[in-house]
């Protein structure tokens, strides 16, 4: 694979449910892009996992990428989880589906064209690129 991206994550809601928003920043060779966007009606790890899917909807070759996140969920998930509920017919050890499936399916879907790794950053560590996502991320949730 030709390129290296780093790929920093954050998904907001406020509340349990309610509105909320996502963003990303993909950084490659010097260069920068940020995808952001919000939902009415969702969940804090429903907005992790969008972010993490629309940045990698977003590359257009095959690249190697990490990706930076506060989410457990989302790293565990890449790191740990997808492929073994993929290869058990998208089925958890308990044989329930894993929460937001369609997600999972996505992001599964595109570590068959890009060698993905995830990396776990403690929220409000002071990590600066975190930070700016997260300014993205609240910005994107709908009034």
């Amino acid at each position: 694979m030709k390129y290296n991206v780093t790929i920093h994550t954050d998904g907001i809601c406020r509340g349990d449910s309610g509105n909320g928003g996502y963003a990303a920043l993909m950084q490659c060779n010097g260069k920068s892009k940020s995808v952001s966007g919000g939902a009415k009606n969702t969940t804090n790890h429903r907005m992790e996992l969008t972010a993490v899917a629309e940045s990698l909807k977003a590359l257009k070759t095959p690249c190697n990428v990490v990706v930076f996140s506060n989410s457990r969920l989302v790293v565990q998930g890449i790191t740990m989880w997808m492929h073994k509920w993929a290869q058990q017919s998208w089925r958890r050890s308990s044989g329930d589906e894993p929460v937001h499936l369609d997600l999972w399916k996505q992001i599964y879907d595109y570590a068959e064209t890009h060698k993905i790794s995830a990396v776990w950053i403690k929220g409000c560590s002071g990590d600066d690129l975190l930070s700016f996502v997260n300014k993205i991320a609240r910005a994107a949730v709908p009034s």
